[in-house]
């Protein structure tokens, strides 16, 4: 099936760190699991340093899409 979560935890870049939550999406089928995630960042929250010459051209918030899929293997005998 699939379920709506609620995603937690801590994400770091460029040694900045923070708290995140947003929500997302596991399924689960023929043996198996994917999950989707997207969630904003402001890019000052990370401390990420944008030369003057750019910095009117860049975005303040930035989209980062998080897609995973695990599938389960069986050993043969």
């Amino acid at each position: 099936g699939t379920y709506e979560v609620t995603v937690k935890g801590n994400l770091t870049i460029h040694g900045e760190t923070n708290e995140i939550e947003t929500t997302g999406t596991f399924t689960i089928a023929n043996g198996a699991i994917s999950a989707s995630s997207t969630l904003d960042i402001a890019v000052a929250d990370y401390k990420i340093s944008i030369p003057k010459v750019v910095r009117d051209n860049i975005a303040k918030i930035v989209s980062i899409t998080v897609d995973m899929n695990y599938e389960l293997f069986k050993k043969k005998s």
